[in-house]
């Protein structure tokens, strides 16, 4: 069941201040930028030193 941004941020630093592993952020080439950097700023606020994004999705083919 998906979390509210706020919640997700506070279950997530709760975590990383137990477990000091770094957080990664999956997303979907379709997923907003902005909720992605949105997510970022909250969990460095939170003191989440480690942070890597990860996207997935179909990469277009290169133009002749």
């Amino acid at each position: 069941q998906p979390l509210p941004l706020d919640e997700l941020v506070i279950a997530t630093v709760k975590l990383w201040r137990e477990q000091a592993r770094p957080v990664l952020i999956s997303a979907d080439k379709g997923a907003s930028l902005g909720t992605g950097i949105e997510l970022l700023g909250k969990l460095k606020n939170g003191g989440v030193e480690r942070v890597a994004f990860q996207v997935s999705g179909d990469t277009p083919a290169p133009k002749p």
